[in-house]
């Protein structure tokens, strides 16, 4: 079994959502998904719910910012 604290502190999808996006519609967390799905940004799939590393998310913002 996978512990927390080797993944770091987590986001949820949908609290991943609202910190790349500002908002958590299933439109937003379609694009998470693709996001995912193009390693765009690492995610972890326990059961049926996706988790996001809160450094991944502000990997991610600090990129976005640069390009």
């Amino acid at each position: 079994m996978i512990s927390t604290e080797e993944l770091g502190p987590l986001l949820s999808g949908r609290k991943a959502c609202e910190a790349l996006f500002g908002s958590s519609r299933k439109a937003d967390r379609e694009r998470l998904y693709a996001m995912i799905d193009r390693k765009e940004i690492t995610a972890k799939k326990i059961g049926e719910r996706w988790f996001v590393r809160q450094a991944e998310v502000v990997r991610w913002l600090d990129g976005a910012d640069t390009e």
